[in-house]
């Protein structure tokens, strides 16, 4: 699992320099904020694609623990 976040880091970096150097922004408070939210799209479409694979799943364990109470 670490080495996934390594591969989204350097991505983000590699992102965020292209953005940087194509929009002019010379401040690296600004490239931070571009790797962040580029960190957490990534972060957030990883958790749609995920909960999508296992809603079927996920519904069936808790309609098995309301059954069981």
């Amino acid at each position: 699992m670490s080495n996934m976040f390594v591969a989204i880091k350097l991505l983000a970096a590699a992102m965020s320099a292209k953005l940087s150097e194509r929009f002019g922004i010379e401040s690296q408070k600004g490239v931070t904020m571009i790797e962040y939210a580029l960190v957490g799209a990534l972060i957030a479409a990883a958790l749609v694609s995920s909960l999508t694979v296992l809603k079927g799943n996920i519904a069936g364990l808790f309609t098995n623990i309301g059954n069981n109470l």
